[in-house]
């Protein structure tokens, strides 16, 4: 990498205005992210000349090789901030406000689709905005992990909770938004019978291949599943409208993590396996316990009218056992179809009791018994993280005033190559911030 470009990039400082970060990052969580590291090396990527290839930083931490991958939204939101000349933070936070008005825009046309009532929607939308799983639950009365796989998801991969997924950052946010409208397109597509659907459909998958790729794998399966299963033998054509736009993206992002040295030094180290499915259970919590009930009482009305979300959920557990290095991340978004899914169960079961008072008790009763439950872990986390970041413990989420004037004065009294020794923490932040090799 030609550090002199660094030099180059203007006095559009990465970092700077730290509400903004916090606001723009929502570091809320029990994994300790590293948010000016990402900052530090968007800061090197985009003054490289804004090349929109995907581009994978190379770090080393004691003596394991680590890798970390920078989507190509952050290359956008890099370009915007120093086009306009405005705190990466801010591109950040307005970039995320968008994906999640996004997201509901789709979700919402999805459950319109579906033909859910209005308790239906008004429970799946609920559930979907502030529903999390019983992880936290589980810790504090008894159940204690014997290893990291044993440790509620809820607890650890934000991509499994739509909650934290549309807070992480806006890469999550487009990624859950174009996953789900990949699926409403194929979804209907298929039972209307909508060609332009199936091209939206394939042209989503391709886009995401760019931006965000583990979940292409699974769409690909879920489409060629739905279009066999609904078009039988004149499935050749559908699938080929959905294939022919989202095939050359797909396989350009394999080629590259195959073949190009740094891209397959971060596909090597960086193994996600997957968590153990009493894990998954816990922290899917009660979206998974509503949906299972509904099952169990009304499977000849669900499965019927409902097997896509439930193909959807059997999918993604599925590839989550399947053996690719990054498992766990075809959870991903798992939690929009079982709490649609669990909307869908409460009304129906609810129609099952006498009587329009007993069903208004019920309602009201299992609302105040299963509302508390569904926050459980959100609360804590927030609770928690608000003081963690507070305390910037570590150093993860926002650079101290004295780092931060070293960092500059190096930047304008040092050669790019000139070498500077420095701890692991601050060693990731020299060569974005100033340009410096570090040792």
């Amino acid at each position: 990498m030609d550090m002199d470009r660094v030099h180059g990039f203007g006095d559009v400082h990465p970092l700077s205005g730290e509400l903004l970060l916090h606001a723009a990052e929502a570091p809320l969580y029990l994994d300790h992210p590293t948010f000016p590291r990402r900052f530090a090396w968007l800061h090197v990527l985009v003054s490289a000349g804004g090349s929109w290839k995907p581009v994978v930083q190379s770090e080393v931490h004691s003596t394991a090789p680590c890798t970390v991958s920078l989507s190509s939204i952050f290359f956008i939101c890099g370009f915007i901030s120093s086009l306009l000349a405005c705190d990466i933070g801010v591109v950040h936070f307005i970039a995320k406000a968008i994906g999640v008005v996004l997201f509901f825009v789709i979700f919402f046309r999805y459950i319109d689709y579906l033909e859910l009532n209005s308790l239906q929607s008004a429970i799946a939308t609920i559930l979907v905005g502030v529903s999390s799983g019983c992880g936290w639950l589980a810790l504090k009365f008894g159940i204690h992990p014997s290893s990291n796989y044993d440790v509620p998801v809820d607890l650890i991969m934000p991509e499994t909770n739509t909650f934290w997924s549309l807070l992480w950052n806006p890469l999550f946010t487009y990624s859950l938004s174009l996953l789900v409208l990949s699926i409403h397109l194929m979804d209907r597509g298929t039972r209307e019978v909508r060609n332009r659907d199936l091209w939206l459909s394939g042209l989503c998958v391709g886009v995401l291949a760019l931006i965000h790729p583990y979940q292409v794998p699974l769409l690909f399966a879920f489409a060629v599943m739905i279009v066999v299963f609904r078009r039988g033998k004149d499935a050749m054509g559908p699938l080929l409208r959905f294939l022919v736009p989202a095939l050359p993206s797909a396989l350009y992002m394999f080629l590259v993590s195959k073949y190009h040295p740094i891209a397959a030094m971060h596909s090597s180290s960086r193994e996600m396996k997957s968590q153990h499915l009493l894990s998954y259970a816990i922290g899917f919590g009660t979206p998974l316990l509503l949906a299972l009930a509904g099952l169990y009482v009304e499977w000849r009305k669900i499965v019927p009218r409902y097997w896509q979300l439930l193909l959807w959920v059997l999918l993604s557990i599925s590839f989550s056992y399947l053996p690719f290095w990054f498992q766990r991340k075809s959870t991903s978004g798992i939690h929009v179809p079982l709490c649609i899914l669990a909307g869908i169960s409460v009304d129906w079961i609810l129609a099952r009791i006498p009587g329009v008072r007993m069903r208004r008790w019920a309602l009201v009763g299992s609302t105040l018994l299963l509302l508390p439950l569904a926050v459980s872990t959100q609360v804590p986390l927030l609770v928690s993280g608000r003081r963690t970041v507070r305390e910037n413990e570590g150093g993860a989420y926002y650079i101290d005033t004295d780092l931060l004037n070293a960092l500059d004065f190096l930047e304008h009294n040092s050669n790019p190559d000139d070498i500077v020794f420095a701890t692991w923490p601050t060693s990731s932040l020299i060569p974005g911030l100033s340009g410096n090799t570090v040792v």
